[in-house]
């Protein structure tokens, strides 16, 4: 067979490629080898051929990784090899060689599941149980916010469940979500603050959670917070930072998104 490999026969070179790549028939395993013998048959159209090397140059290592190779190999044996449907998935879901795509990427792993191959049916069962447990979250999510939500009594476990909930789901590209997750920062910050008399530590809490609310951005948690520092509320006796700075910076963000209050206490600061 290495005889006519050699010679030209593109069959002989794409059995001893094979064999190459998975250590067969008494060849040791070579990826180099396998790269070698692998080209011309890929180039000739040779699906399998174009699979093996296309996750030859996708893994990378004896031989050097080439990404976007990697990638064109598979879209030129997907219509063919289920397994390249796979792959070309796979691409498009780990931005390999091409850029992300979610929609595109479980469109070809769905198609390769419906074409028996076992990863592909295992893959979309593990993004399944993904999805029905975002949906799960998303549920609790919202039965919290709505029982908590402008409530002067809210409890304080109610209010930090949702927060653990909404910093689960919570999607850092959508605007609105962090908002919202700013929010429930806020109004757990708020409900530790009304407990202070009770416990002197939930002083401590409530700074803690108002000044992770004023890092999402949220206007009112910078105000408040602003006006924290200037008091020295929530300071420990060992604390000897000087807040003031800080609170005239939260004070300008917070007036830059239109926070009237802040304002106000600019204005009269100056």
């Amino acid at each position: 067979m290495t005889k006519s490999a050699t010679g030209g026969n593109l069959n002989a070179q794409f059995a001893l490629g094979c064999d190459y790549f998975d250590g067969t028939n008494g060849v040791e395993k070579s990826i180099e080898k396998a790269e070698i013998f692998l080209k011309r048959p890929a180039q000739g159209g040779n699906s399998r051929a174009q699979l093996l090397l296309g996750r030859i140059y996708k893994k990378g290592g004896a031989v050097p990784r080439d990404e976007k190779r990697a990638f064109e190999l598979f879209e030129l044996c997907a219509e063919r090899e289920p397994e390249g449907r796979y792959e070309l998935g796979l691409c498009y879901y780990n931005s390999i060689g091409v850029k992300k795509s979610y929609y595109t990427a479980m469109r070809y792993i769905k198609a390769a599941a419906d074409a028996g191959v076992e990863k592909a049916q295992k893959f979309i069962e593990a993004q399944n149980r993904v999805e029905e447990e975002k949906a799960r979250r998303s549920v609790l999510l919202k039965s919290y916010v709505k029982a908590i939500t402008y409530r002067e009594d809210a409890e304080i476990e109610d209010l930090i469940k949702a927060c653990q909930l909404c910093e689960e789901t919570l999607n850092p590209s959508d605007a609105f979500a962090v908002r919202a997750f700013a929010k429930m920062r806020y109004w757990l910050a708020l409900a530790y603050y009304k407990r202070d008399t009770e416990d002197p530590s939930n002083a401590r809490l409530a700074r803690q959670k108002m000044e992770k609310s004023a890092e999402l951005g949220y206007d009112e948690a910078q105000f408040r917070l602003a006006e924290w520092y200037f008091k020295d509320y929530g300071l420990s006796e060992a604390d000897t930072h000087d807040y003031e700075p800080d609170a005239i910076r939260l004070l300008k963000s917070a007036a830059e998104q239109g926070h009237k209050g802040a304002k106000a206490v600019l204005d009269a600061l100056q």
